[in-house]
C-alpha cells in the first residue's frame, strides 16, 4: 500500500498473556464476559472464553478460543476429533475446528442432552436431542452472557477507526455503535457470526435513526428474517464524499439461539474517478476487494444514483470496478435530466468466490467460474418507464425468467436506448472493462443501430459516438448464444 494511505489496525490486548491476540479491546469487549480463571490454558472445550491462552491443549491438539468458545484446532478433519467432539471446517482461520458435544447435567432437572451451544443441533448432527434440555441450557447461557452495556442508540459505542469487536447475542439483544466517517473515506462494517442460519442481523441507520439498510436488497421490506441467504457474514459499506457522516450500526439478535460474533470496522481512503490508477492509488489498492458502498440518498451527487437489488453478501468488487461503475452512472445522470437510480445486481463475494458459492448455488449460468475476484458486475437496463430495476425488458410486464427476447420485441422492448448507449460509452471510456458487454441479442442489435446513428452526430454533441467507440460496441456488445440477459447487462474486466 502507498504510504499516504496506510492505516493502522487497532488491536488492544485485554486480560491475556503477552503475545496473544484478542478481538476487541477493554472498551469494546462485552462487559458481561466472565473475568475469572484467566490463567493460561485451564479451560476445556465448550467453555466460554475471550483469549486463546485460556483454552487447554488436549488430545495432541491446540486449544483455541473460537468466537468465544474453547475448541481444538486441527490441520484437517481427517485428523479425527476426540470421540465426544464434532469437527467443522472454517476458512476464516484456515483450520478445522473440533467442538465438544456439550452435555448438560449440572442443575438441570431430569435433563441430559446436547446443547446448541456447540451448534451440533443446528447442523443436524445429533438425532437424540432433548429440545427442552437445549432450550434450558441456552436460556441459562443467555441470562449469564447475553446482551451488552451499549444496548441502545443513547449508549452506543463510538467508532472512529479500524477496530474489531467481539461479543455474544441472544434473542432480542441489541448492540449499537455510533460510527463517524470522515470526508473522503469509505467505511465497511462486517458482521461474522458463528451460527450461519440467522439469529443475528446487521442494520445501518442515519444520524436521525432512520433505517438506511440491512443485508436485504433495497427493494425488500426493511425487516430482517432468517432465510436461505443467511450465511454467517453480513456487511454494509458507506462513502463520505461531501462531508463527514455520522451513522449508527446495530447488531440485533432475532433468533432463539445463543450466538457469538465478530463485528469489524474497516476504514479506507476512497474517491470517485474514471480510472483508479490515475487517482493516485497503487495497483494493489485498485485490485483490493471492497463492498460497493451504499448510495447516499441524501446527496445530490450524480455518482450516488444507484440502488442494490441483491443481498449484501454479493456486492463485493475491486476498488477499480466500483470507481468505474460509479463514474459511468454519474456521467449518465449528468447528461440526462430526471434519471432515476440504476439498480445493481450481483458482483462477487467478499472472499472473491462466485456469488452463491456460500450457499452452494451458482447464480450465474450455474457456474462458479463467473463473478469471481470482484471483476464482473450485473447492471439493470435503463428503461423507458424510468424505475431502472432488474427486470425482463423484452416488453412491458414480460416474465422475469425467459431465455431471450423475440423478434417482435424490437418494437416492444422497454430499454431507453439513448441512456443505455451512453452508459456503455462511459464504461468503455474508463478503460477498465475488456470483456464482453453481455446483453440480450435483440437488445444488442438495437443498441448497435443507435450507436451507428449517434456516430453521425457532430463531434461536439455529448451523445456523439466516435469511430473507436462504435468499433468496440459492434464487437463487444453482444448476446448471441448467451441467453437470460434480457433482465440485466453483464460486464467484466
Amino acid at each position: 500500500m502507498g504510504k499516504n494511505f496506510l492505516l493502522i489496525i487497532v488491536s488492544v490486548l485485554i486480560s491475556c498473556s503477552s503475545g496473544v491476540s484478542v478481538i476487541g479491546n477493554d472498551e469494546d469487549t462485552d462487559k458481561n464476559l466472565p473475568d475469572e480463571n484467566y490463567s493460561s490454558g485451564n479451560k476445556t472445550t465448550g467453555q466460554l472464553c475471550v483469549c486463546d491462552n485460556e483454552c487447554m491443549d488436549s488430545y495432541g491438539l491446540e486449544g483455541i478460543c473460537f468466537y468465544g468458545i474453547c475448541a481444538l484446532a486441527a490441520d484437517s478433519c481427517e485428523k479425527v476429533c476426540p470421540q465426544d467432539h464434532i469437527c467443522r471446517n472454517f476458512s476464516i482461520i484456515e483450520k478445522d475446528v473440533c467442538f465438544r458435544k456439550w452435555i448438560v447435567t449440572d442443575n438441570v432437572p431430569n435433563c441430559e442432552g446436547v446443547s446448541d451451544l456447540d451448534f451440533s443441533c443446528i447442523n443436524n448432527l445429533t438425532e437424540d436431542l432433548d429440545p427442552s434440555c437445549s432450550k434450558y441450557a441456552e436460556k441459562r447461557i443467555c441470562e449469564t452472557y447475553g446482551g451488552t452495556s451499549y444496548s441502545s442508540p443513547e449508549s452506543a459505542m463510538e467508532v472512529n477507526s479500524n477496530t474489531r469487536h467481539f461479543s455474544h447475542s441472544c434473542k432480542e439483544s441489541e448492540s449499537w455503535f455510533k460510527v463517524n466517517v470522515g470526508t473522503g473515506y469509505y467505511m465497511e462494517a462486517c458482521l461474522e457470526f458463528f451460527l450461519p442460519m440467522g439469529d443475528i442481523d446487521l442494520f445501518l441507520y442515519n444520524e436521525d435513526l432512520e433505517l438506511v439498510a440491512s443485508r436485504n436488497p433495497q427493494d425488500y421490506d426493511a425487516g430482517e428474517k432468517i432465510d436461505f441467504y443467511n450465511t454467517g457474514l453480513e456487511c454494509l459499506a458507506v462513502f463520505a464524499k461531501e462531508k463527514t457522516r455520522t451513522l449508527y450500526v446495530a447488531v440485533k439478535g432475532t433468533g432463539d439461539h445463543f450466538n457469538s460474533y465478530q463485528l469489524s470496522f474497516r476504514y479506507l481512503p476512497f474517491s470517485d474517478g474514471a480510472r483508479c490508477i490515475e487517482r493516485g492509488y497503487t495497483r494493489e489498492m485498485c485490485d483490493e476487494i471492497i463492498q460497493f458502498p451504499l448510495s447516499d440518498t441524501e446527496s445530490v451527487d450524480e455518482h450516488e444514483n444507484y440502488r442494490f437489488q441483491r443481498f449484501s453478501n454479493y456486492r463485493f468488487g475491486t476498488r477499480e470496478l466500483v470507481m468505474a461503475v460509479r463514474y459511468a452512472i454519474g456521467e449518465t445522470t449528468k447528461v440526462f435530466e430526471n434519471t432515476n437510480p440504476l439498480w445493481i445486481g450481483i458482483i462477487s463475494q467478499k472472499n472473491g468466490l462466485a456469488t452463491g458459492a456460500d450457499v452452494g448455488v451458482a447464480f450465474s449460468y450455474g457456474s462458479f467460474s463467473n463473478h469471481t475476484n470482484g471483476k464482473a458486475i450485473d447492471l439493470a437496463y435503463y428503461q423507458k418507464n424510468g424505475d431502472n430495476k432488474i427486470r425482463n425488458v423484452c416488453s412491458e410486464g414480460a416474465p422475469f425468467y425467459i431465455d431471450k427476447c423475440a423478434e417482435e420485441d424490437r418494437e416492444n422492448h422497454i430499454v431507453d436506448l439513448e441512456r443505455q448507449l451512453y452508459l456503455i460509452k462511459k464504461l468503455y471510456n474508463t478503460g477498465v472493462f475488456s470483456g464482453l458487454f453481455i446483453v440480450d441479442q435483440i437488445i444488442a442489435e438495437e443498441i448497435i443501430k443507435k450507436a451507428e446513428i449517434n456516430n453521425l452526430l457532430d463531434s461536439s454533441d455529448k451523445l456523439h459516438i466516435t469511430d473507436e467507440e462504435l468499433d468496440f460496441i459492434k464487437y463487444y456488445v453482444a448476446g448471441e448464444g448467451l441467453p437470460r440477459h434480457n433482465n440485466h447487462m453483464h460486464i467484466g474486466m
